[in-house]
């Protein structure tokens, strides 16, 4: 009786979660290694959904992918070693921009796509912008949140502006976290936990209000692992973009809230640079767009998508 109870539960949440997102499809493709899975969703002019990070959860791109989906068909790319891809062989020679941009390349392959939308946040938006440099043929039109911009260039901006908004407080917790994550004794579960702690107080200082950090970690875990080699991947290749998207002319919305600690220069300097380009500074809010504007957020995506999607 047990049993059937339980089984009962589980069916009411598999229904109502394709209720809420209409019939969902989980696919895969091999690589070398291993396999990179991805959701389908909806019907009609394909977009796919490119989470940030590096290593953040896919699941974080949902609240998009649920009104998105109604009319569109949706494609929630799970990244290397995030969701169902969790078990992906994370090396220096898997986890690289090339790798990543061929897993966008194979998912369009598999499901036979002419053009694509891409829709990419934080990370997400840099894969994309390289994505739109190197197979713009692939292409719709582009949308990025909390966009970064050609280079490496954003990284001590909002570095810098996470410690000027931490506390004494903050920064002593910080440094008492850090100190006990090098202590060798240490178990792997004290590790994560310190290591939840301390992204927990950084993430804070991206919202306008941080108090929604912990809906943002209720997400799923950052996975460190992929975010160390990528980051280093990026900077040992001197990631740089900025002379060649000037010659793109895909329609590109990039969406940035003004208190991110990104700060505004660079996604106005993205939209000066990129010819067929619009530019969103959405008022009291920071680096996570859909969690503290999503009804603005909804009405910029829609009305880009409904304008290019033919």
């Amino acid at each position: 009786m047990k049993n059937k109870t339980l089984l009962s539960i589980l069916i009411l949440i598999i229904l109502k979660h394709n209720l809420l997102f209409g019939q969902i499809k989980t696919e895969y493709f091999e690589t070398n290694t291993d396999r990179v899975y991805y959701e389908v969703c909806g019907t009609g002019a394909p977009i796919i959904f490119l989470s940030g990070g590096p290593g953040a959860p896919p699941q974080s791109m949902s609240p998009m992918i649920e009104y998105a989906s109604k009319q569109y068909k949706t494609i929630l790319l799970h990244q290397r070693g995030t969701g169902m891809s969790k078990n992906h062989t994370i090396d220096s020679t898997t986890i690289t921009l090339n790798n990543y941009l061929e897993d966008i390349l194979n998912v369009i392959n598999k499901e036979k796509i002419k053009k694509t939308f891409l829709i990419g946040h934080s990370w997400g938006a840099i894969l994309a912008s390289d994505f739109m440099v190197k197979y713009p043929e692939k292409l719709k039109g582009v949308i990025l949140i909390g966009a970064p911009g050609f280079s490496l260039d954003f990284l001590p901006i909002m570095n810098n502006t996470i410690m000027e908004r931490l506390s004494k407080e903050e920064i002593d917790s910080i440094q008492q976290y850090s100190n006990q994550l090098n202590d060798s004794s240490i178990d792997t579960l004290t590790k994560e936990e310190l290591l939840k702690k301390m992204i927990r107080i950084t993430n804070s200082k991206q919202f306008f209000n941080p108090t929604l950090v912990d809906d943002l970690l209720s997400l799923g875990a950052l996975n460190m692992d992929i975010n160390i080699l990528m980051i280093k991947h990026l900077v040992q290749s001197n990631w740089n973009i900025e002379n060649d998207i000037r010659q793109i002319s895909i329609p590109v919305v990039i969406i940035n809230g003004k208190t991110d600690p990104i700060g505004v220069n660079i996604p106005t300097k993205m939209q000066q640079t990129i010819k067929n380009s619009q530019l969103y500074l959405v008022d009291k809010c920071g680096h996570y767009v859909w969690m503290e504007k999503p009804h603005e957020l909804k009405e910029i995506i829609m009305n880009f998508l409904f304008q290019y999607k033919n």
